[in-house]
C-alpha cells in the first residue's frame, strides 16, 4: 500500500516524521476506517534464505497519536531461525479512534505463527468494526482455538479516542508501559501473566526475578483460551504520552527503568530505535552483559547465544504510540 497523502498538509506532517528505513502510512478524515496488519509472509517458513530476517517496519500519523512500529526474527541469536512469529497492526476504527497492537505467536513451530496469525486477524479486524476490546480478544480466542491448529498467542492492544481517551488490554507476557513526564502511569502499564510476576506481586520473588528467573517465560494467560484473565484498564491521555508496546523479546532483556532513562527528550522515533536496538544487541550477545533495574542495582544476565549451541534468543516487536492533541 502506498501512503495516502490526500493534502499538502498532509505530506507535510510526513515529510517531518520520514524516515528512509520506514514506511510511512497516513490516514485522511475521508475515509471511515483504516487497518493495517503486520504478520511474515507464510510462504517462508522454512526457506529463511528468501526471507532471512522477517524485519517489518512502518509508520503510522493519525490525527491522535504517531505510531512506530518494527518486528524481526531476531538475528542470529534467536532460537527462531525460519519464521517470526510476532506481528503488529495498527489504523483506525469506524469511531475515528486509533486501534493498535502487538501480538506474540507460541506453541512450537507453524502451529505458533499461526496461532499469532489468527490472533492478530482476529483483534484487528474486531476493533477496526469499532468493537471493545474485551469483544476483539473474546473473538481472537475463538479464532485460534479454531484454526491455529494448537497454537495460541500473547497479545497488547489499544484504543485511543480523539480526546485522547485510552483503553488497554492485554494477555500473556507482551505487555504496555506508558509514559508521562519522566515518570511510568501505572493505569496506562499492563500487568505480565506469568507465574513469575504473579510470585514477585505477592512478594515471594524479588523484583527483579522477571528478568532474572529461568522461569520468567512461564505465562498463565493466552489468546486461545477463553477461560483465561484479560488485563484492562484506561487512562485520560495528555499530549506527549508514549505507549510502548512489546513481545517478551523486549521485556526479558530491557528493564522498564532502563526504558524511562532513555526516554528522556526523546520522541517516539527516537526512542522507539534506541529501545530495539539495545533488545537486538543483547538477544545477540555472545558475553553476558548487564541490566540496570533501578539507579543502585543491576543485574548480570548469561548471554542467550552461544556460538555451536542452541540459540536462546527470542523474536523481537517493538511499537510506540505517541499521543499528540495536535500533530
Amino acid at each position: 500500500m502506498n501512503p495516502t497523502d490526500k493534502t499538502n498538509a498532509s505530506a507535510e506532517r510526513i515529510s517531518n516524521f520520514d524516515d528512509k528505513n520506514l514506511s510511512t502510512y497516513f490516514d485522511s478524515q475521508e475515509k471511515p476506517s483504516f487497518l493495517k496488519t503486520v504478520i511474515s509472509d507464510e510462504e517462508f517458513l522454512g526457506r529463511p534464505d528468501k526471507c532471512p530476517f522477517n524485519d517489518h517496519s512502518y509508520h503510522f500519523l493519525a490525527p491522535q497519536a504517531k505510531v512506530v512500529s518494527t518486528t524481526t526474527y531476531g538475528g542470529p541469536g534467536s532460537k527462531y531461525k525460519k519464521i517470526n512469529e510476532d506481528s503488529y497492526f495498527f489504523g483506525m476504527n469506524t469511531r475515528h479512534s486509533l486501534i493498535s497492537g502487538v501480538i506474540d505467536g507460541s506453541g512450537g513451530s507453524k502451529s505458533g505463527y499461526l496461532g499469532g496469525k489468527m490472533a492478530n486477524e482476529a483483534l484487528s479486524l474486531t476493533l477496526r468494526n469499532g468493537d471493545t476490546l474485551r469483544s476483539a480478544f473474546s473473538e481472537a480466542d475463538r479464532n485460534v482455538i479454531q484454526y491455529a491448529k494448537g497454537g495460541y498467542a500473547a497479545g497488547v492492544a489499544v484504543e485511543v479516542q480523539g480526546d485522547l481517551k485510552t483503553f488497554l488490554a492485554s494477555k500473556g507476557d507482551a505487555k504496555a508501559l506508558t509514559l508521562r513526564d519522566g515518570e511510568i502511569l501505572k493505569d496506562g502499564t499492563s500487568i505480565i501473566h506469568s507465574k513469575v510476576a504473579y510470585q514477585i506481586d505477592k512478594g515471594q520473588l524479588p523484583a527483579h526475578a522477571i528478568h532474572t528467573s529461568n522461569r520468567k517465560n512461564v505465562i498463565y494467560s493466552v489468546i486461545g483460551n477463553r477461560r483465561l484473565p484479560l488485563h484492562q484498564s484506561s487512562f485520560q491521555g495528555e499530549s506527549g504520552d508514549m505507549i510502548i508496546m512489546a513481545t517478551d523479546g523486549l521485556w526479558d532483556v530491557v528493564t522498564d527503568y532502563e526504558i524511562l532513562q532513555l526516554s528522556a527528550y526523546c520522541n517516539a522515533k527516537d526512542l522507539q530505535k534506541a529501545i530495539y536496538d539495545l533488545a537486538l544487541e543483547r538477544n545477540n550477545s555472545r558475553k553476558p552483559f548487564s541490566i540496570q533495574f533501578s539507579e543502585k542495582e543491576t543485574h548480570v544476565i548469561s548471554p542467550l547465544f552461544f556460538e555451536g549451541e542452541v540459540a536462546k534468543g527470542d523474536n523481537i516487536t517493538v511499537q510506540i504510540i505517541e499521543l499528540s492533541s495536535t500533530l
